[in-house]
């Protein structure tokens, strides 16, 4: 009797051990599948979201057929050219500034070192020093006519990002954004006075790119101008603020850009 009782329990015992053996390898293949599952996952987020990285088909020139890529990840130096003009439209003219631009790009990071030369109205600019007069050569005692014409050039040295936030909105790989802090030496001369004033000055942009091929860029920027001029003293003990001006205004520009 016991022996059939065992012959019986026998298989049950042998099919439950096999049953905990396959579902402890279940679990096993489970748990892989999932951190592949994950670490596929981080892979494709990063390479979804390098930092400015386009992709361009390149032609060839001999065959005429795209047989290449670039990456713009791989872009090193840059140069570009801009015609800036008053934010204002219905004042567009009476601020212009021609601007440009030597760029070199370090770990992701652009670097740019600028010229430009702006012609500008008077009051579009900036506006008449209101300083009390402490001295005969104070600003304020000199008002100038809003229509006169101002000419304002500055040496900059700037930091930047390229990023694509509008890539997904657009559906466009081709496009990127980028955003510039520069720093200025300003200077600036005008109509009413033979004196030159200088100072230090702040721009900010911000770029709204298409790429077209792996050499050349083009698309509208959108930049702040703020700086504080002086001139030199005209007499001993003459304030800072009876000879200074304050400089601030907005401009839209078509950035053509060139890559080495």
């Amino acid at each position: 009797m016991k022996f059939l009782i065992l012959i019986f329990l026998l298989p049950q015992i042998v099919y439950s051990q096999d049953t905990s053996y396959l579902d402890n390898d279940l679990s096993t293949l489970n748990n892989q599948s999932k951190l592949i599952t994950k670490e596929d996952q981080i892979d494709q987020f990063k390479d979804d979201n390098v930092d400015d990285e386009i992709i361009i088909k390149v032609r060839n020139p001999d065959t005429k057929v795209f047989d290449s890529t670039y990456k713009t990840s791989q872009d090193t130096t840059r140069f570009s050219f801009l015609y800036h003009l008053n934010l204002d439209p219905i004042r567009a003219a009476d601020v212009t500034t021609l601007e440009a631009i030597a760029a070199r790009r370090i770990k992701g990071v652009w670097y740019e070192i600028s010229l430009g030369r702006t012609t500008a109205t008077f009051d579009e600019i900036t506006s008449n020093n209101t300083a009390s007069a402490s001295s005969t050569s104070a600003e304020s005692l000199f008002p100038r006519d809003p229509n006169e014409e101002v000419t304002v050039t500055s040496l900059g040295l700037g930091v930047g990002y390229r990023f694509r936030f509008f890539k997904e909105l657009w559906e466009n790989e081709n496009l990127f954004e980028q955003i510039m802090v520069t720093g200025q030496y300003v200077r600036m001369q005008d109509q009413t006075s033979a004196d030159t004033f200088t100072g230090p000055g702040l721009k900010v942009d911000y770029g709204l790119h298409y790429r077209t091929s792996p050499g050349f860029h083009w698309g509208p920027r959108f930049s702040w101008n703020y700086a504080i001029v002086k001139r030199p003293q005209a007499v001993e003990g003459e304030a800072s603020r009876e000879r200074s001006f304050i400089l601030n205004w907005a401009s839209v520009s078509i950035d053509i850009s060139f890559y080495l």
